[in-house]
Parts: C-alpha cells; structure tokens; sequence
C-alpha cells in the first residue's frame, strides 16, 4: 500500500496557497487505509461463508469506494506532476524526491488497476441478478409510461402492490414474533437475553439456508431440554448446519443432539466436536447422522458408565452399521454385549470365566471395546469352530449373536480404518454441510434466508404503525361494544351509506 513517505518534502499550489503535496492527500489516504481495512474483514468473512449475498454486497461496495478513492488521489498526483517537474529542473527539490514522487504515481495506477479488477470479479457475480434487473427495470419504465394521473389506476399499478409487501413483511415478521414468544416462554430468557436470542436467530436466517423463525424453533426445542441462553446461542449454528448437512427436520435434530449429548454427559463444549464425529461416521459408514444418533440414545449410558470415549462408541456404531445393524437395534445390541463383557451372569459369566478374560484392567478401569473384544478372540484362537461357536454365544445370550459376530469380524482391518478417518473428525460438519448446500436447491434457500431477513427489517420499520393501527380499532370496538344496540344499529347503517358513496361517485363521475 502506497504511503505519504514517498512524497515528504514536496509542496505545491493549491488554489493560490504553498502547501505540502503530502498534507493535501493526507484525507485520500486515511480513508484508503479505512478501505482497506474494512475490505480485509469483509475477506475474512467471506472465507467461511463465500455465497453469502450480504457480504458479497457489501464487498462491491468497500470496492467502488476503493476505486473512487484511489483515483481521486491519483488525478491529484497527475495534477501535481508537472510543478514538481519544475521544481526537480529548477532544483527547488533533489533527485531523490523527484524519483519518490513518480513511483507514487506508478504504484497508486498499479493499485488503481488491482482495485478494478477486484470490483470487475466481485461484479461478475452479480451479472446475472443484474441482467434480470434491467429486463424488470425495462417492464417497469414501460409500466410507469402508461400510467395515467386517475387515483384508481394509481391505486392499482402502484398502492397494491406496496401494500402487498408490506403485508408479507408484516406476516414474517408476526410469525417470527411469535415464535420468539414462544422460546421466550420455555426459556424465561427476558431484557437483554431475549435480545441476543433474537439476534442468533435473525444472524442464522441471513447467512444460513434456514430462516429466522426455523432458528427460533430450535432455540425453542434447547430451552425445552434445559440449556440455558448462552448454550443455546453457542449451539444454533451447528445443529441448523447439522440439520442441513444430515436432511433431517430440525425439530428431530434438535431433540436428538441434546438428548444424545444429555445420555452421553457431553457439555456445550464438546457439541462441536461431538456433531464432527457424527458426520464423519455417517460419511464414512453405513449409516446416517439420524439413525447414528438414535443407537447412541440407546447404549450412550452404558458408554458413559464404562467411561468409552464417543469416538469409540462411533466406530462401534459405524461398524455395525456395515453389517446391517443400525438405529436401535445396534444400540441395544452393543448394550448388551458390553454388559456381558464388563458384568456378566449366567452363561456369560461361565465363558469368560471359562475363557480367563477380564475387561478391565488392575486398576478396575474398563480397558476398551476393541481390546476386550480381541481378548475373546484371542483366548477362543485355536479352538474348532463349534467351541468357538459356543463361547460366543454364551457371552452374547440369545438374541446378539449378530451384533458380536459382527464385531468380532471387524478386528483389524475394520477397527482401524474406520477408527482412523473417525479420529480426524474435526471440521467434518462443516465440509459436509458445504458439500449438501453447495447446488441450486442450496443458493435458493441461501436467498429465501436472505429475503427474509429483508422481510423483518421492513417489518421492524411498520411494527410501530402496525401496533398503533391496532390499538386505533381497539379503541374503536371497545366504544361499539358499549354503545345501546339501537346505537349499534344506527352506526352500521350509517356506515353502509358511506361506504356505498365512494362507488356512486365514481360511477357519476
């Protein structure tokens, strides 16, 4: 970035007085340092969220101040250049000054010309919204020719219309109050929490493809399972992306992230780490992120009381999932081996008495899924086939067989590679909710987001006259209601003629 350094010591004639070259540009620069700093933020947002309508926006616009500002400063060098070539021939400033000012003048058309072309790209994306612009801007100049100066077809072509937004602005708007109401009265959140609230849930509808009020009915469905304003502010983001990434409704993502994360004694914290391992084991198994959650309804207790780490309880899961065991059936399943293996009775018992197999080491700490199960493995190693048939099934009981025999084929080569992707989970939320959302379904959702955050703004603006205009009628029915029914009467047919003088006017007219 160019800088006032190259130009110390210049001063030239401006507007009949001697000032330096360097204080006369000093405001150029200070605003093109302001530029450039919002443009890096803007950048930085763009990073994560890169279609976003409303950081493009505003990008094109930091950009076409950029580019005003820098060729101002450079109309001002190209003004100055021949005084100071005067001054370097008449020897009023050294060579060295003089060499400064014209890489000045270089380096500010170099930054001109990068500018321009960021703008141009940033434009590029906008061309196609701007083509159809024109075409409506072209039907609606064609439109405004033919109107004529008579009230009704002004009503018509024009009042209508602008009533009709302000009326789906108005819905929305109705719509997402309630919805906040309601989080309002599960959560108890008042003041200055509610307002955060609100703010989550409008920030999630403008840079997500869910709305405001699918925001709001989350942040309902967390108070509902105890998380207080804070947890939940911190948790919308993610399971709005989970529910997009997975496709699943976002009432039942919403239940099924804090009921798992409640049966698995995760903290808010750990919900991100927790959503990447779910969505790198729905993607690299299979099964999905709802049928995941579901076996971890299940066994998530048992895996808590052994202390197994959620990564293992997924791979677990995820394995069994490839064997056609899933949702509930291998949450029971796995349950029910791990209960035989750490506190067996009956047949199980005898087995891995028989066996000489303990799952947990000296210290009494439970010494994992995998390693218990490859001490099955080995202590039945050698044996015929109908031994090893037996064991197994005395340690799985009747109705698991499959789920153990499908564990037991999985040691080695299953356990690694799935253990493998699984533990580098982080960030996997994020690339998948990139790859469902990255099409034409996922951008028009993106713009409804965006359309109705649009919507509630206009709605913010006409709240006021709305709330007024309702108080007006209550007014007005309040004194109806306490007028004589004879008075009642009088005041309809009064309102009937009145209402029919419009109409024979027009007719007369």
């Amino acid at each position: 970035m160019a800088s006032t350094r190259n130009i110390r010591g210049i001063s030239i004639e401006i507007g009949g007085d001697t000032t330096k070259l360097e204080n006369s540009l000093k405001t150029v620069y200070q605003k093109s340092t302001d530029l450039s700093r919002e443009l890096r933020q803007v950048d930085r947002a763009l990073k994560f969220n890169p279609k976003n309508v409303e950081l493009t926006s505003q990008k094109q616009k930091v950009l076409t101040e950029q580019v005003d500002n820098t060729r101002k400063r450079l109309n001002e060098l190209k003004s100055a250049q021949a005084e100071v070539t005067r001054q370097y021939e008449a020897g009023e400033i050294d060579a060295g000054q003089y060499r400064a000012f014209q890489r000045e003048l270089v380096e500010t058309e170099s930054i001109l010309k990068a500018y321009e072309q960021q703008l141009s790209e940033v434009s590029d994306t906008h061309k196609i919204v701007g083509k159809a612009m024109e075409e409506v801007g072209g039907k609606m100049q064609d439109v405004g020719k033919k109107i004529s100066d008579v009230g009704g077809e002004m009503t018509k072509k024009l009042t209508l219309p602008l009533v009709g937004v302000g009326v789906a602005a108005s819905k929305l708007g109705i719509d997402f109050e309630k919805s906040m109401s309601e989080v309002q009265a599960v959560s108890g959140a008042t003041g200055e929490e509610l307002e955060q609230l609100e703010k989550a849930a409008r920030d999630a509808g403008a840079t997500t493809d869910k709305s405001a009020r699918d925001a709001a009915d989350a942040l309902q469905y967390m108070a509902l399972a105890g998380w207080d304003v804070e947890d939940s502010q911190q948790a919308l983001m993610p399971i709005l992306k989970l529910s997009s990434a997975a496709n699943m409704d976002l009432g039942r993502t919403s239940d099924l992230v804090t009921d798992t994360m409640s049966v698995l004694g995760l903290e808010i914290d750990d919900l991100e780490g927790y959503l990447d391992v779910l969505a790198q084991t729905s993607r690299n198994s299979n099964t999905d992120v709802d049928q995941l959650g579901e076996s971890f309804l299940v066994v998530g207790g048992k895996l808590t009381q052994l202390g197994v780490e959620v990564e293992e309880g997924a791979v677990a899961l995820g394995l069994l999932a490839d064997n056609g065991i899933k949702g509930s059936e291998a949450g029971r399943g796995l349950n029910a081996i791990l209960t035989n293996l750490t506190a067996p009775t009956g047949r199980a018992k005898d087995a891995l008495e028989e066996l000489g197999i303990s799952a947990f080491d000296s210290n009494g700490e439970f010494i994992g899924i995998e390693e218990t199960l490859q001490l099955v493995a080995d202590a039945t190693d050698g044996m015929t086939q109908e031994q090893q048939n037996l064991y197994l099934s005395m340690i799985a009981g009747k109705e698991h067989g499959k789920t153990l025999n499908a564990l037991m084929g999985e040691l080695g080569g299953g356990f690694d590679n799935l253990s493998g992707k699984v533990s580098g989970a982080d960030g996997a939320l994020e690339e998948m909710y990139d790859t469902a959302t990255d099409n034409t379904m996922g951008a028009i959702n993106n713009l409804m987001s965006a359309l109705e955050e649009l919507g509630l703004k206009i709605f913010d603006s006409l709240q006021p006259a709305i709330e007024k205009a309702v108080e007006f009628v209550q007014k007005l029915t309040d004194k109806f209601n306490a007028l004589t029914p004879e008075q009642q009467e009088t005041t309809v047919q009064i309102g009937l003629m009145v209402a029919a003088i419009g109409p024979a006017l027009v007719v007369f007219g």
